[in-house]
């Protein structure tokens, strides 16, 4: 249903198309009652342009949604639920910039099992997760994490005879990497406040 109102227009627009989209799996499972909310803005530069700005927020987003992609990265099931909200800033130009602001990030009930073993026993356990003021510059490749507090986090892990951990096992192998191209400058993470 398209809403004409100009508080409400683009963002009840995208919401409604992602509720029908995102609900059913193919084969008509429920995937959660998730709710994302887009909002475009714009706001007046000093010099008096206009620059684009995409406000974004999720409510019960379930990780496991997800696990497709993380199949590439992760052999354990992920599952637990997001909610975030935050925005995306660009500008081309003379002085080009793409921003991505997570005010709030909260998850909960985080947790990655071992399908393979009977029982699916539970190798990560983390209650709560919440990340406050992240901004990440991408062209900069520069990221900023006000605070992050990890509540009651739990860890199964095991070292077999030859002295490995489990958890190198968790990861999915990479394949072959093929000839580098000249070295990109990497990423600087700043963490300010862990708890």
């Amino acid at each position: 249903m398209e809403h004409r109102d100009a508080d409400r227009g683009i963002g009840i627009l995208v919401e409604d198309r992602l509720r029908q989209a995102c609900r059913f799996t193919a084969k008509h499972e429920v995937i959660a009652p998730f709710v994302a909310r887009f909002c475009v803005q714009a706001r007046r530069s000093r010099f008096d342009e206009v620059e684009p700005c995409v406000a974004w927020s999720v409510r019960a987003l379930k990780v496991s949604a997800a696990q497709p992609y993380l199949d590439a990265l992760l052999k354990p099931r992920v599952d637990g639920r997001v909610d975030a909200e935050g925005e995306v800033d660009w500008a081309s130009g003379d002085a080009p910039r793409l921003q991505l602001a997570v005010q709030r990030l909260v998850a909960a009930d985080l947790r990655l099992a071992d399908p393979a073993r009977r029982g699916a026993p539970v190798l990560v356990e983390l209650p709560r997760v919440e990340v406050g003021g992240a901004t990440a510059d991408l062209l900069q490749r520069r990221a900023v994490v006000e605070s992050l507090v990890v509540q009651r986090p739990a860890v199964d892990l095991e070292r077999d005879a030859s002295g490995t951990l489990s958890a190198e096992r968790w990861v999915v192998g990479a394949p072959p990497a093929p000839a580098a191209p000249a070295a990109e400058p990497g990423w600087s993470v700043e963490l300010r406040r862990v708890r």
